[in-house]
């Protein structure tokens, strides 16, 4: 959906949607499997999906329900590095928190699913953000389940996916460093 290219100025200039998107890559076993910080295999966790997606078998609507009770349930909070399952627990975190137990939460629930960071812009200016993309009818549709939008917005600006320390330690030299200006809207 987002197309990113270097300038010769070094700037990057990122056209959202891109008009030709390229085919979307199959899901990798690390966006299926159980991970470190998405515990998808957690008793409690695959307990929850399953009371949220009840007997519906659609993937695309499976996600749909699990983004919403995420936006729905978790409360913004700034905690930040916790669990998914303390997530769920607390029933507050921030936006890494809300992507972390969706992802496992759309794994629990069979739905190939990765974390994803960037940017997204907010009112004023762009914010550091996390959110996830989940592989739905073939391609990977982005989920914010902090703001509830599926698809999210093209307000997103992907930068990395992941959220290992080496993963997420690769954007956190751009935070406070970074400049971004709307060259031109076109609807």
């Amino acid at each position: 959906r987002q197309k990113a290219e270097r300038m010769p100025d070094g700037s990057v200039v990122f056209t959202l949607p891109n008009p030709a998107p390229a085919a979307a890559a199959p899901p990798a076993e690390a966006d299926i499997q159980p991970g470190e910080r998405t515990p998808s295999d957690n008793p409690e966790i695959m307990a929850r999906a399953k009371g949220i997606v009840g007997d519906e078998k659609a993937p695309v609507k499976k996600a749909a329900r699990l983004a919403a009770w995420v936006a729905a349930e978790i409360k913004p909070d700034v905690t930040d590095a916790q669990s998914p399952l303390e997530t769920l627990q607390k029933g507050r975190g921030n936006c890494q928190s809300h992507a972390r137990l969706y992802t496992s939460l759309a794994r629990a629930a069979g739905i190939p699913t990765r974390f994803v960071s960037g940017l997204v812009y907010q009112g004023a200016g762009f914010l550091y953000h996390s959110w996830a993309e989940s592989h739905l009818n073939g391609s990977w549709l982005p989920i914010d389940p902090t703001f509830d939008e599926m698809p999210a917005g093209l307000t997103h600006i992907k930068l990395i996916e992941g959220d290992s320390v080496d993963e997420m330690g690769s954007i956190a030299g751009m935070i406070g460093r970074t400049r971004a200006t709307v060259l031109e809207k076109r609807y």
